[in-house]
């Protein structure tokens, strides 16, 4: 029996006939190629700047900031389980993880105060002062569900929803093989769940790995 038939998810009745499809495979292995991820970054819009900001009333902190993505990683069949021990229930497989390392960067950092006069506060401030840049390191995690089999927008909704209650990932993507109707995207992204479609750039490594494949056919 696959593991994947072993899982609660199986058990509520949540069919998956992409697991045993080598497409599917194939998509999970392209959406974590440089490149792919690369694009799914632009699409997140999760790197920005530089922009003008300001922040604090007392004292005042402006500075030019950036957000880049400067390295990654990405998990295949990540686990999702519930429990420890004997108790332990393995709830389901998340495709992919992509895990962003994200700097958040502070440059021409300048500061000033308000000025006190007498014991009290008045509307004048100090001259700007620079300071030194600043970077802030976090990290971001996206799950991705990959369909390449037509699946009704509701089942996937589901699914994700029970990975994000027991994954701890807040962030998950769907991408489709298929097109979707607009109201079916709508759903997704009522629910906070992305969507993205494996297009030409898709097939065009698909016919690659396929001719590779062949190629590097050991003969005996």
């Amino acid at each position: 029996m696959y593991a994947h038939e072993r899982t609660m998810l199986a058990r509520l009745g949540f069919a998956d006939p992409d697991r045993r499809e080598h497409l599917h495979d194939l998509a999970c292995q392209y959406l974590a190629t440089p490149d792919a991820v690369r694009r799914l970054i632009t699409h997140l819009g999760v790197e920005r700047g530089p922009t003008q900001h300001m922040e604090g009333q007392d004292p005042q902190v402006r500075s030019l900031v950036s957000w880049e993505v400067p390295s990654h990683f990405v998990n295949h069949e990540v686990e999702i389980s519930k429990g420890h021990g004997e108790y332990r229930t393995t709830i389901g497989f998340a495709d992919l993880v992509l895990t962003l390392n994200r700097w958040e960067r502070h440059v021409n950092v300048e500061q000033r105060k308000q000025l006190w006069r007498n014991g009290n506060r008045r509307q004048e401030w100090s001259d700007w002062e620079s300071h030194p840049d600043i970077t802030y390191r976090m990290r971001a995690q996206y799950g991705v569900e990959v369909k390449i089999t037509p699946t009704p927008t509701s089942d996937v909704i589901r699914q994700v929803k029970l990975y994000r209650s027991y994954s701890g990932i807040d962030n998950w993507i769907v991408a489709t093989a298929y097109g979707l109707v607009f109201h079916d995207v709508a759903l997704l992204e009522n629910e906070k769940i992305g969507h993205i479609r494996l297009g030409e750039r898709f097939q065009e490594y698909v016919a690659m790995r396929q001719a590779a494949e062949l190629e590097t056919g050991v003969e005996i």
